[in-house]
């Protein structure tokens, strides 16, 4: 637990306020959607949140964002019902790739297959413990296939 403690110390010293890229998390419950804002927060993201697929896929047409989080299973329109028209869009119009990272509470076997099957990029497991969060966002912001990479 010592060891927990002592890194969640040093990532908030080592960020303070977060200012690094806005990512968008599509989140239909308020507990977790400030579980995710601070877990962003202590790795110096900030973050959009969406109550539902529909609503992520109104505020990425008015903003972009490095990385979409998203939900399985919300209200109007699920994770994959929201990856699909995302997805279609950037096939019809030509943009690049977003990358799509599933964070769901469904664990079960098959889930993370379904995910990329349906066109996401990734998938995690609530709870997300904070080091696989921050090896996954460093992992798909930094692609060279994403279209806001760090180095680009």
């Amino acid at each position: 637990m010592a060891q927990i403690r002592r890194s969640k110390k040093q990532l908030h010293t080592s960020n303070p306020a977060p200012n690094g890229p806005v990512i968008l998390r599509a989140e239909d419950n308020p507990t977790n959607q400030e579980v995710i804002r601070r877990q962003l927060a202590l790795l110096g993201y900030r973050c959009d949140i969406a109550k539902d697929g529909a609503e992520a896929y109104e505020m990425l047409q008015k903003k972009s964002y490095p990385l979409l989080l998203t939900d399985c299973h919300m209200p109007r329109w699920d994770g994959y019902d929201l990856t699909e028209a995302i997805r279609s869009k950037e096939e019809k119009d030509g943009l690049p790739r977003l990358p799509i990272v599933a964070i769901t509470a469904n664990a079960l076997h098959g889930e993370a297959e379904r995910c990329v099957a349906a066109g996401m990029d990734d998938y995690l497991s609530k709870p997300v413990d904070m080091e696989t969060l921050e090896q996954t966002l460093a992992m798909w912001i930094n692609s060279p296939n994403s279209k806001h990479s760090k180095s680009s």
